[in-house]
């Protein structure tokens, strides 16, 4: 056999096995490039699915619950409590707390709605709770006003309610001796001057630096009290809350919460 011929066939064996060589170094390098494929595949799809899906607005309905009155609230309050009951108990699983994404499960559109459920009604509930129990509603009637005063000043009424029995009554704002009050007129019923009036009973120099400690120690705790403004006759609103029902009450039961009624009604 020529050498020529010799070498030639050499060299063809040599390329062919560098040739098989490289094809089989290439094969997983192509099912790694398949793979990195289908799983850029699945996430456009999985991002497309979450782009179509709305989810609740919690800021802007949160918003909008401070703002509802008492009555929704107390709606809401139920509710919310009834969802949050269902997501911690058998419907856990579609929240899929084990994951910090819910990309990480194959039902990602669930997991991230009832997520996003979750926090609204973790949300909505918590304000209908503190508003509810927090916010003190207005009211012109002596009993509803010591009732209201039992959330900040619990164990306060029965003693309000005794007091006023036999100082001012449990009907309408009174003076001294039982006459009903019937507007600001100075030189006739006297308001302004250091008078005596109300369901408790109140002069209004007592009155006026007790009530503003009730007030800064509402505020304090958190407890959010209504706008008392003056009767339809009108006067200076800085008797407001002397002749309110809901102030007079505020005011007592803070004297007697805090000890601090040891004197003026000679108990």
């Amino acid at each position: 056999m020529r050498p020529f011929v010799v070498i030639s066939a050499f060299l063809l064996l040599l390329l062919t096995g560098v040739a098989v060589a490289s094809t089989q170094k290439d094969v997983p390098a192509k099912f790694e490039v398949q793979q990195a494929t289908q799983h850029a595949k699945k996430v456009k799809v999985v991002r497309e699915a979450q782009a179509k899906l709305v989810l609740p607005n919690i800021a802007a309905l949160v918003k909008q619950e401070w703002k509802a009155d008492r009555k929704t609230l107390a709606i809401q309050q139920r509710k919310s409590a009834k969802v949050l009951a269902f997501f911690n108990g058998q419907g856990k699983w579609l929240r899929a707390t084990r994951h910090d994404k819910c990309w990480e499960v194959p039902w990602v559109r669930s997991c991230r709605m009832a997520r996003a459920t979750y926090r609204l009604h973790t949300a909505l509930g918590r304000v209908a709770t503190r508003r509810l129990m927090y916010e003190l509603p207005t009211t012109n009637d002596w009993q509803t006003a010591v009732r209201i005063a039992q959330r900040p000043y619990p164990g306060t009424s029965s003693w309000m309610l005794s007091i006023s029995d036999r100082e001012g009554g449990w009907s309408t704002w009174v003076w001294y001796g039982g006459r009903p009050w019937s507007g600001y007129h100075i030189g006739n019923d006297f308001l302004g001057a250091d008078t005596v009036g109300g369901w408790m009973q109140f002069r209004y120099s007592t009155f006026a630096p007790y009530w503003r400690a009730a007030q800064a120690d509402l505020k304090r705790r958190g407890f959010l009290i209504p706008p008392i403004s003056m009767p339809p006759e009108g006067g200076p609103s800085k008797y407001a809350g002397w002749l309110s029902p809901l102030g007079q009450a505020l005011t007592a039961g803070y004297m007697r919460y805090y000890g601090k009624d040891a004197c003026h009604w000679c108990l």
